[in-house]
């Protein structure tokens, strides 16, 4: 669940250290590819190496992987690949690199929704996560669309004329996201409630009992509610920022 209005600034947050990808890490120009490293990977992947692979390579000698003795598993690569294609979102450098602060604030985002909600990208969700759906899809009047990472969106209005309560921009049901219509194009509204959906697929049947808990309309102390805000501002102010569902972290990623 959302609140109408502006949600301020958030400021404050702890720096994690950035990751940095370099091509050429000592710069110059890069000794010729090793006769055996063609020859085995020639051998796993069926193609000639090109300049990109060999520099892959070489950055690998230099930053320690996860495996024995610092070499890279095959999880290594994976979360590399996807960084790299991560940088197909311009960050705020003079042409669109990214820079120490945008690590920076991505790493923040990271660290907020931590390994168990990150986890739940690409998964469906817990015990109780389909009949909260449901719910969802009966308040939404079936007007639904295709959302991201298996969701499904309405956009609608506010009780009566609509399924979202007075004073609320967004609602979320499992995996049914509704989202007042004339907020149809705000994308750190979406990050919140899509926020709610990893909640739900996290705690399944138990979301509803403990966001009770925290108490309806409570956006600053109700911890489901208060995570959801913390996202919101982050998009606000870094609107250049991935959605959270093409994110890449320590863990890996699900599904």
């Amino acid at each position: 669940m959302s609140a109408k209005g502006s949600l301020g600034i958030f400021v404050g947050w702890p720096i994690a250290t950035p990751l940095r990808l370099r091509e050429n890490a000592e710069g110059g120009t890069p000794p010729p590819p090793d006769p055996d490293w063609v020859a085995d990977f020639q051998s796993t992947h069926g193609r000639d190496p090109n300049q990109q692979d060999w520099q892959d390579h070489l950055l690998s000698l230099r930053y320690p992987g996860t495996g024995p003795n610092g070499e890279w598993l095959d999880r290594d690569w994976q979360v590399y690949y996807r960084l790299v294609d991560l940088l197909r979102y311009p960050g705020t450098g003079p042409n669109g690199e990214w820079l120490d602060r945008d690590w920076q604030v991505y790493y923040r985002l990271v660290d907020l929704l931590g390994d168990d909600l990150l986890g739940q990208i690409g998964k469906r969700g817990g015990h109780g996560t389909g009949l909260y759906s449901g719910i969802g899809v009966f308040l939404a009047l079936w007007k639904l669309e295709p959302g991201p990472d298996g969701t499904r969106i309405a956009y609608v209005r506010n009780f009566p004329a609509g399924g979202i309560p007075p004073n609320t921009t967004g609602w979320t049901w499992g995996n049914t996201i509704l989202i007042l219509e004339s907020e149809r194009n705000n994308r750190p509204l979406l990050m919140h409630e899509y926020t709610h959906v990893l909640q739900y697929r996290l705690t399944g049947i138990r979301y509803v009992p403990n966001y009770l808990k925290g108490g309806l309309y409570n956006w600053d102390n109700n911890p489901y509610e208060m995570q959801g805000v913390e996202v919101q501002q982050i998009y606000e102010w870094h609107p250049w920022l991935p959605p959270i569902w093409e994110i890449v972290w320590a863990g890996g990623r699900s599904g």
